[in-house]
C-alpha cells in the first residue's frame, strides 16, 4: 500500500477519426466522478505531504535552494508548511503536482532562505502555478509542478540534472533528500515534525528493483532511492522537495521530486521505496514554461487551439483524418468542421487515452453549417 499525497483533478484526450471531409462537429468533455481539489487546510497543512524519516539536521545556508510551500492563509509558518519545492531560476519554483494541483497560486507563500520554518527566511508570494498537464493523480506519473514568483529573489538556485550522451541518474550511487517532513513516525512522541531542516542520503535504486516492490505504476517518468526494508527517507511534508545528487566537480544537481512512498513512510518488512518524478524527463517542458508560460506547451493545450466556437473551427485536412484532441480544463470545447455529400454515409469515431480507472462522458454534437442549428448528437 502507498501513501500518495494528493487530491484527484482529471485530464482527458479524445481521439476523433473521421471518414469525411459544411457540418460543424462540436466535441465536449462532461465532468468527471472524481474527488474535487480542495485547498491546504489552514493549521493542519503539514499533514498532508511527506518529511525526512532517519535523517540529521542540515548545516544552515547549505541548501539555498531549498524553499517551503506555505498556507498563505496561515500567519504561522510552521503550521502552514504542506510541501517542499526548490529554486530553479530567481523567480521559479519546482515542486510536485500534488501539492498545488487545484489549488490557486495566489493562495500559497514560499518561504525562501530558510533553515527554521519558525524564525527565518522570507514569505515571498506565487503569482501563479502550472501543474503539468499530463498529471496523473491517480498513479502520480507526471508528478510536477512550477510555480512563478510575483517578486524575483537572490537565493541561488539549483541546476537540473540533464543527461549526456551514454549517462544517466543511475550513475550516481547515492543521493540526497532534504525537507521540513515529518522526522519521526512515533506519533506520540509530540514533536513529529521539526522546525529546522534536514538531510539523508538514500541509495539510488534500479527500475526494475523499484517497479518488482510496487508491483504496477513505477513507470520510466519515476526514479527511486531507500533502503530495504525502507527505515530513512521521505514522509509527510517533503513531498515537491529535491532528490539530490553530487557531481565530482562538487556541483549539486536535482534528479528529482519527492512523490510518494509506502504507507507510513517506512517498511519493516520487505520493500517499498521512496518514489521520485523524474526530472531530466521534463525539462524541455520547464525550460518551455520560463520562457513562456503562457505558450501550448506550457498549458497542455492541444497544438489545434484555439478551437473553442464555431466561428474558430478548422477544415478537417482529409477523410479518415486523426486528431487527438486534449480536454485541458473543464468546460473545454473543440470544433472542427468538414464538408459531406448529400445521401452519403459518414462515420465518426472516437476513443479515449486515459490511465486514471474513472468513467469518463464525451459528448459530440452535430451542427448545420451555420454552426449554430443542431442536427444531432450522441
Amino acid at each position: 500500500m502507498t501513501t500518495k499525497y494528493s487530491v484527484l483533478a482529471r485530464s482527458t484526450f479524445c481521439v476523433v477519426a473521421v471518414t469525411i471531409a459544411a457540418f460543424m462537429l462540436l466535441l465536449g468533455a462532461a465532468p468527471v466522478a472524481a474527488q474535487e481539489p480542495e485547498p491546504p487546510p489552514a493549521g493542519a497543512a503539514q499533514a498532508e505531504t511527506p518529511d525526512i524519516i532517519g535523517g540529521r539536521e542540515a548545516t544552515p545556508g547549505a541548501w539555498p535552494w531549498q524553499v517551503g510551500l506555505i498556507n498563505r492563509m496561515n500567519e504561522n509558518t510552521f503550521l502552514g508548511q504542506f510541501c517542499g519545492g526548490t529554486l530553479i531560476a530567481e523567480d521559479w519554483v519546482l515542486t510536485a503536482a500534488h501539492c498545488v494541483d487545484g489549488v490557486e497560486g495566489s493562495l500559497v507563500d514560499v518561504l525562501v532562505g530558510a533553515h527554521r520554518l519558525s524564525d527565518t527566511g522570507t514569505r515571498v508570494a506565487a503569482a501563479e502555478a502550472y501543474v503539468h498537464p499530463g498529471y496523473d493523480p491517480y498513479y502520480l506519473d507526471n508528478d510536477l509542478a512550477l510555480l512563478r514568483l510575483s517578486v524575483p529573489v537572490t537565493q541561488t538556485p539549483i541546476s537540473l540534472f540533464r543527461p549526456i550522451s551514454g549517462t544517466d541518474e543511475y550513475d550516481y550511487m547515492r543521493a540526497t533528500v532534504i525537507g521540513w517532513g515529518q522526522s519521526s513516525v512515533d506519533y506520540w512522541s509530540g514533536t513529529p515534525y521539526p522546525d529546522a531542516l534536514r538531510e539523508v542520503s538514500l541509495p539510488v535504486v534500479s527500475h526494475e528493483q523499484c517497479a518488482a516492490s510496487y508491483y504496477s505504476g513505477i513507470t520510466d517518468n519515476m526514479i527511486c532511492a531507500g533502503y530495504e526494508p525502507l527505515t530513512k527517507g521521505a514522509c509527510y511534508g517533503d513531498s515537491g522537495g529535491p532528490l539530490m545528487v553530487q557531481k565530482s566537480d562538487g556541483v549539486w544537481q536535482q534528479i528529482g521530486i519527492v512523490s510518494f512512498g509506502p504507507y507510513g513512510c517506512v517498511t519493516y518488512y520487505g520493500a517499498g521505496y521512496d518514489v521520485f518524478t523524474r526530472v531530466s524527463r521534463y525539462t524541455s517542458w520547464i525550460d518551455g514554461c520560463i520562457a513562456d508560460p503562457d505558450s501550448l506547451q506550457c498549458s497542455g493545450a492541444d497544438l489545434y487551439e484555439p478551437d473553442n466556437s464555431a466561428a474558430e473551427a478548422r477544415m478537417l485536412p482529409s477523410a479518415g483524418a486523426v486528431e487527438v484532441h486534449t480536454f485541458h480544463e473543464e468546460g473545454d470545447q473543440d470544433w472542427i468542421k468538414f464538408d459531406v455529400i448529400a445521401g452519403n454515409i459518414y462515420w465518426l469515431q472516437t476513443s479515449h487515452e486515459v490511465t486514471v480507472p474513472i468513467t469518463i462522458d464525451t459528448a459530440i454534437w452535430l451542427y448545420d453549417v451555420d454552426g449554430r442549428t443542431p442536427i444531432t448528437y450522441n
